[in-house]
Order: C-alpha cells, then structure tokens, then sequence
C-alpha cells in the first residue's frame, strides 16, 4: 500500500480476515493444492494484536502442525462427580497443545512458500465484494 488509507486492490480468490488459528489454518489448506490464491488479513503489531496464547486440540497420528507442538497429552486424568479419579486412555487420539507465536511463524513461512499464498499486515475496517 502506498499509503496508510489507501484501500488494498490486489485480486485474489479468498479474503481471510483473522490470523489466528482458524484463518491461518484455513489458509495453509486452501493454498496447499496451488489451485487458489488466498490473502491473509491480520493486525499489524501494536494495541489491536492479540497477545501470546495456546491452543489445544484433538488429533489422530500425525498432522500438518507437528512442528508447533509443544505438548501432547495421550492419557488423560478424569476427575468423577463423586470424587473418583479415572486415567483414561482416548486411543487413536492425543490432546496436543500449540503456542500461538510458534504456530504464527510455521503458518507464515508455509504461506510465503505457497504459490498463492499471501499475508497482509493491516486493520480491517470494511469488506465488500467486487
């Protein structure tokens, strides 16, 4: 952009408004065929970007985030409504943890990578469709 006001006019196939865990991970997914060109809103550094945070979640073998993990849980401890405490084991799945910073920097490299894969550091203020 030339200029902080101007508005951003460079075609592409998907807008995703949000770089956090969902619109970074629809990315990678849309852009991994090479077939789609997809553009990447999210806040530049400062006030309106979201602090360091984790993410949890479910998943069976391996996955296209391994290299985020930073913890993975295959037993789990549940705790009854009468006190008694079970281990559990969830086979196939395991509870994986990710660190927001970590995964933000995989996803981006990976779009970078990616044919049509783009990153956009700005604040949405409107979206409209052409």
């Amino acid at each position: 952009m030339s200029r902080p006001d101007a508005p951003y006019r460079e075609a592409c196939d998907v807008v995703i408004v949000g770089g956090g865990a969902s619109g970074l991970s629809l990315a990678h997914h849309l852009t991994a065929t090479g077939s789609r060109t997809v553009t990447v809103v999210e806040a530049p550094d400062g006030p309106r970007r979201a602090p360091e945070r984790t993410w949890c979640y479910w998943e069976q073998g391996t996955g296209d985030f391994d290299e985020a993990v930073c913890a993975a849980w295959p037993r789990l401890r549940v705790h009854g409504t009468g006190g008694d405490t079970r281990i559990v084991d969830p086979a196939p799945l395991s509870y994986r943890m990710i660190r927001s910073s970590v995964f933000e920097r995989l996803a981006h490299a990976r779009l970078a990578r990616s044919a049509g894969g783009r990153l956009l550091r700005a604040t949405a203020e409107r979206a409209s469709r052409a």
